[in-house]
Formats: structure tokens, sequence, C-alpha cells
């Protein structure tokens, strides 16, 4: 028995040869496409840093320390070091700055908020407050968080200077920019290409990255 392909609007194409163009013609347009690489929205300004939400974990009055792993958990070390600048790109001394971040197991120590003084002191690391030397300068050594729940990788910070702007802000790896955590974030969007820091691992396997931090003006 001989087919007969039904009629269609686009004159004698077969059905099948019509699907096939529908096809190609969406998929040239982008019809429901998922979030790509290509769709990423791009902040590469670097300017004065961006803010962020502080987030469920801030704690104040946190140890006076640049070794926020001072209960030793495991963990992959992980240095930072910078420096901040004010609005005029001056390097800023004595300026405060507050680092809290997760565990390897992205779990926080403790796992809630409100003022060091109402934890034992066993309960809290990787969390701590430091200042700036007299050519603005820092390092802190910790290890490097691990995941929680959807989120991306991040550090938290709280930056004090006198005549600027307190700044609150969270960085992320460079290494795992664009991958499906980042392209599915809906926190902190869109981040600016300075908030991700590049990690380079040393010969003895610490990782270290360059956070330079620029505060807007008061």
């Amino acid at each position: 028995m001989k087919y007969n392909q039904p009629k269609n609007p686009l004159g004698g194409l077969p059905v099948i040869k019509v699907a096939l163009l529908f096809f190609l013609i969406t998929s040239m347009i982008g019809c429901g496409r998922n979030t790509s690489r290509e769709d990423f929205p791009v902040d590469d300004h670097c300017n004065t840093t961006d803010q962020a939400p502080i987030g469920p974990y801030y704690i104040s009055g946190t140890p006076e320390t640049t070794f926020l792993n001072y209960q030793n958990q495991p963990g992959f070390t992980m240095t930072i070091s910078g420096v901040v600048y004010d609005i005029d790109e001056n390097p800023i001394a004595s300026a405060q700055i507050e680092v809290w971040h997760a565990d390897s197991s992205g779990t926080y120590q403790p796992g809630g908020n409100g003022d060091a003084s109402e934890y034992d002191p066993e309960q809290l690391n990787l969390r701590g407050t430091f200042t700036t030397d007299a050519s603005g300068r820092y390092q802190l050594t910790s290890i490097q968080p691990g995941l929680l729940g959807t989120r991306r990788r991040h550090i938290y910070w709280r930056i004090v200077a006198p005549g600027s702007k307190t700044l609150v802000t969270q960085t992320y790896w460079l290494s795992e920019r664009l991958d499906e955590r980042d392209l599915n974030a809906t926190e902190d969007k869109p981040t600016e290409i300075c908030r991700y820091l590049d990690f380079q691992v040393s010969g003895e396997g610490v990782l270290s990255a360059t956070f330079d931090i620029y505060l807007e003006a008061e």
C-alpha cells in the first residue's frame, strides 16, 4: 500500500522534513534552552568590591587571629593575602577584617550567629578577626571550605575602616566559575570577576590566592 504524506502549510515538503526544519530553526534561536555559559551574566569590573549578603552564620567578637583553624580540623591548608584600599586606591592601615567559612564538610563552627561570648571557646573555629599592617596588607591561613547544600564554595568577609563604608562580601573559587553550582546560583549575582579567587597549589600542597579589597568612601 502506498503511503501518502498528509498536506502541510509548507507546500510539497513532507511532514517529516517540516518537523526537521522546525527543530533546526528553534535550535538556532535557542527555544527552550537551559542556562549555559553563553547566558551567564558577566561582571568584570574591578574597582570597588561589591557588597554581598552576610548570611546566617555571622558571629561578632571572634578570636583575634590570622590562623583561623585554631581547633585543628582536617582539611587542605589555604592561605589568602592581599591589600585593603580606599576609594582613591591608597592602602588602609589597621583596617579590621573578619572572616568566616564552613569546614571541609560544609558545616559552620558553630552553626549559628550572635556574639562569640554566647558560645564556649571550643565551639568556635574557622572564623577570626585581624587588622591590616602599616602597608594595608593582610594574610590569613585556614582550610578550604567544603560545599554547603546547593551553594557555591564561598568565604564571608566583613571589613571596617575609618572613612570608608563597612563592606560585607563573599568570595568564590575561580576554578569553579561557570560550573553547575555557579551557573544556577541565585544569591550574589552577578558576581564581579575579582571576587573569584585564583587558588594555586604550592609544592607543599598549600592552596594560595590573592584578594585585594577596595572600599567605598563613607
